[in-house]
């Protein structure tokens, strides 16, 4: 079948959004690709139509494992095989799926990046007919990037290990330098490289310096109405919001990670399904989920830089239609924003410590541990022993940039079994065994293919058709698998360690503090930009957005905050241009002060000159020294 009949068979599309028809023709051709696409863009399809086009197995890598869990549930929707590796998983669930993939059953297979470097996988994957590696979030790969994951430097290693296949590399945020380290770290060979326009011209972006947020959010939700997402900065605020909204008869729910899977699903199917119109929540929230009539996207406290802003904001309006972004901050989130810099990158002492302790918690042996998974509850983690929340947190991020642990997010992953015994063995225990009798019925009768692969199953449903407690069927499952008659994995929503590395003893314990004191640099650099955005008032936030990225900046969005502001001066884009050209021509001659400029353009009202020559300093056209001369920058 063509890209286009694909498209229309899976997907129900006739035709593709812009450059997706372009990107899929260049993986077809066998072009390394990177293609850069904002949020909402489309880029699954750029890397599942041209890998369904061609005989073989697609590898997807992905950082989050809500993102690889909703694609691989997208998938078999539409009646695509799928599978993946992450962790949570047992040993043997992920050889079965790894002899899947092998064996052609599955078309995509998608996979944590501290899978890649397990000697199970590299050995395994080395057998099978891979037609394309995809790379999800492709940024995370360069250590200049905001999102850095050393695990992402296995993909290379990948590439030697199977025979020559086309890769794709897939971001909705990434700076000219990281995309050329995107292409030098993936070995690209014959690359070529998409970028699809940062600009969003239904996006009205705005930043508001705002001392009472509370009443200023209550404020816009009640003159714009539609769905609505309020990004906050910890959990304990996204309920405080939330009530604020619901006492002024605003529909709101609230969301963070430390609520129950149940609850989160529960709030999150009814925002989505407009029973909820305002979701208050974390940056926990919003990943993969696609929901285009989002009309307004308010963040309660800035971001840490332009790319998770970018990000983040770009939920809003995915239907094209107007929508709105919101950035409140007041002086303490610019100090805040400071002090982060410094408290985000511990000392190497701290960053030992933290390793030394996490050691004894998960009782790991010197040598030992490479790719096996814990439960790591940060909260209880940091009361055993004492220690400050995220200080800790960064201690153990620290440690994943230097490749010897993984921090996966916290997600449901559900409960599976599957059956190890033949249906005769499993026959003679029911006759032998008559109390497990009932479960194994149940598991046969409520869940198809149980034989064959893992299969996703409810303690509840079953004790219900079985008019028993869910306890007692965890109980009998976990005898059952005790007794090898089945593998049972407990459903798990905790943050999972990942040992990428064997646990070394402490002192042996390596810390790149030259290569630490370069990315606090440019982390140091992302919050400046991001500062610069808040405080900057009279350019284009779209432009100031497009200029981060590496975009052609002229483009004025002519809807932001900034832009009108400066229709307010009642100034038509030609008398603008006409004022900025005239200033220009004094200043070409002679930089002068702005009081002497005023007084040379005395045709020209005061004031419109002193904010257009506010404008051009923002926008860096001119600058003013110590002593108040401006010059014109050519």
């Amino acid at each position: 079948m063509t890209a286009q009949e694909i498209l229309l068979k899976y997907w129900g599309f006739n035709q593709f959004r812009s450059m997706q028809d372009e990107i899929i023709a260049s993986v077809i051709e066998g072009h390394d690709t990177l293609a850069l696409m904002p949020t909402g863009g489309g880029k699954s399809i750029c890397y599942q139509i041209p890998a369904l086009m061609k005989p073989g197995l697609c590898i997807v890598v992905s950082p989050l494992i809500s993102l690889i869990k909703d694609q691989v549930e997208q998938l078999r929707k539409r009646k695509i095989a799928a599978g993946a590796l992450f962790s949570g998983m047992s040993m043997r669930e992920m050889d079965i799926t790894l002899q899947e993939a092998i064996d052609g059953k599955i078309k995509f297979l998608y996979v944590s990046p501290e899978r890649l470097g397990t000697e199970q996988f590299q050995h395994r994957i080395s057998n099978a007919d891979v037609c394309l590696i995809a790379i999800d979030e492709a940024h995370c790969i360069s250590q200049w990037g905001y999102d850095f994951r050393p695990a992402y430097l296995r993909i290379a290693e990948i590439r030697s290990i199977i025979k020559e296949c086309p890769v794709i590399a897939l971001t909705a945020t990434a700076i000219p330098s990281v995309q050329g380290d995107i292409v030098d770290k993936l070995r690209f060979r014959n690359g070529k490289v998409f970028i699809k326009s940062f600009i969003r011209p239904n996006l009205s972006y705005a930043v508001l310096y705002e001392e009472n947020k509370l009443n200023r959010v209550v404020s816009m939700l009640q003159k714009k109405s539609g769905s609505a997402l309020v990004f906050v900065g910890t959990r304990r605020r996204t309920k405080e919001v939330s009530d604020f909204l619901l006492q002024h008869k605003i529909s709101a729910s609230y969301y963070h990670a430390g609520l129950t899977s149940e609850e989160r699903n529960r709030r999150q199917k009814d925002w989505i399904e407009n029973r909820i119109r305002v979701m208050v929540c974390t940056n926990a929230f919003g990943m993969g989920i696609d929901k285009p009539d989002v009309r307004m996207v308010i963040h309660y406290e800035p971001p840490q830089n332009p790319e998770s802003y970018f990000q983040e904001a770009g939920r809003a309006g995915r239907d094209g239609k107007k929508a709105f972004a919101i950035c409140l901050y007041d002086r303490a989130d610019i100090i805040a924003m400071q002090e982060r810099v410094q408290t985000q990158f511990p000392s190497e002492k701290e960053i030992k410590m933290v390793y030394h302790v996490l050691s004894g918690y998960t009782q790991v042996a010197i040598g030992s541990g490479l790719g096996v998974s814990f439960d790591l509850d940060m909260q209880s983690f940091c009361k055993k022993y004492d220690l400050p929340l995220i200080p800790t947190l960064n201690a153990l991020k620290t440690l994943e940039l230097e490749g010897y642990i993984s921090l996966s997010d916290a997600i449901l992953i559900p409960s599976r079994v599957m059956i190890v015994v033949n249906r005769e063995q499993l026959y003679r225990l029911q006759v032998q065994n008559p109390r497990a009798e009932p479960f194994i019925t149940a598991l046969l009768r409520m869940y198809g293919g149980i034989f064959d692969h893992y299969t996703t199953i409810f303690e509840r449903d079953i004790a219900s058709h079985l008019n028993t407690s869910t306890l007692t069927v965890e109980k009998a499952l976990k005898a059952l698998h005790q007794q090898d008659y089945i593998d049972y994995v407990p459903a798990t929503d905790k943050p999972q360690i990942t040992y990428t590395s064997p646990r070394r003893d402490t002192q042996d314990l390596h810390i790149d503090t030259f290569l630490l004191k370069k990315r606090k640099e440019s982390f140091q650099l992302r919050t400046d930009a991001m500062i610069h955005y808040l405080e900057t008032k009279w350019k284009c936030r779209t432009q100031m957005l497009l200029q981060y990225f590496g975009e052609d900046e002229n483009y004025r969005c002519g809807i932001c905050d900034a832009c009108l502001r400066r229709h307010e001066l009642d100034v038509s884009d030609m008398e603008f241009e006409n004022i900025v050209g005239a200033i220009k021509r004094v200043l070409l001659q002679e930089s002068i002060t702005q009081q002497a400029l005023i007084d040379i353009l005395s045709n020209i009202p005061k004031e419109k000159v002193g904010t257009s020559v506010r404008w051009l300093l923002d926008t860096n056209l001119i600058r003013e020294d110590e002593s108040g001369i401006l010059y014109w920058i050519t």
